[in-house]
């Protein structure tokens, strides 16, 4: 037997093999990129073609703190306005506006597309699988030691209903929480996609509520949700 040429032959099988297996692997990252997307109920981006956040227009009368009625119609008037002149009955409202162009600014700065890990669907299962600490922040050290999931940390969480395929409504703590998909985009711009979460947030027999964000990311198809900054 010719070992010279019996090697050869393996090699060759060897290499034929591996270009086979190439040829016929999925291609994740290419069969997960998905182009971002924002949320139509937030903002129509099919209607603005410029690509900045100027072209978020808008009509937002509110009263300010000497009762005077303002109006503002783009994010720049609401930044150069100010939250201290904002009166507190309307001040819940003023800030939804503002976390909007939040939004909109951070979108038109992500990247156009990039290799998701989210599943498709945004419902009560994902939210149980994201950070402890994608909850509303309530000041002080609320948010320490809160590690693992939100459904393992937080026992009192409970589905409420899918109010459409963006918004889902929890209980948890004697609060309503509505978690709403803003966005997915490549917001760090790291090459895999984030999604931007707010927060509604009412609670329960009293007169409290307020509006909360977080941005997660998801690094592989088993890998948690984790926690990339938050308001």
């Amino acid at each position: 037997m010719n070992l010279k040429y019996s090697t050869t032959s393996s090699v060759l099988a060897l290499c034929a093999l591996c270009l086979s297996a190439c040829q016929y692997a999925p291609k994740v990252n290419e069969q997960a990129r998905q182009t971002r997307w924002i949320n139509p109920d937030v903002f129509d981006a099919s209607k603005h073609i410029d690509g900045s956040s100027y072209s978020f227009e808008f009509d937002m009368t509110f009263t300010a703190v000497n009762g005077e009625n303002v109006t503002v119609t783009n994010c720049l008037e609401l930044a150069l306005f100010g939250e201290g002149r904002v009166s507190a009955p309307e001040y819940i409202y003023w800030q939804s506006i503002k976390i909007d162009c939040e939004v909109v600014e951070r979108f038109y700065l992500s990247s156009e597309n990039a290799v998701s890990f989210w599943p498709k669907s945004f419902d009560y299962e994902l939210i149980k699988q994201f950070p402890a600490t994608a909850i509303l922040y309530l000041g002080g050290q609320a948010l320490d030691g809160r590690t693992g999931t939100l459904s393992a940390y937080d026992t009192s969480l409970k589905f409420v209903e899918k109010k459409n395929d963006n918004q889902i409504h929890v209980e948890v703590d004697n609060m309503d929480v509505y978690y709403v998909q803003v966005a997915r985009a490549d917001f760090n711009r790291d090459g895999i996609q984030d999604i931007f979460v707010r927060m509604d947030w009412y609670v329960k027999d009293a007169f409290g509520k307020g509006i909360d964000w977080v941005v997660l990311t998801k690094l592989s198809p088993d890998a948690a949700p984790m926690m990339l900054w938050r308001k």
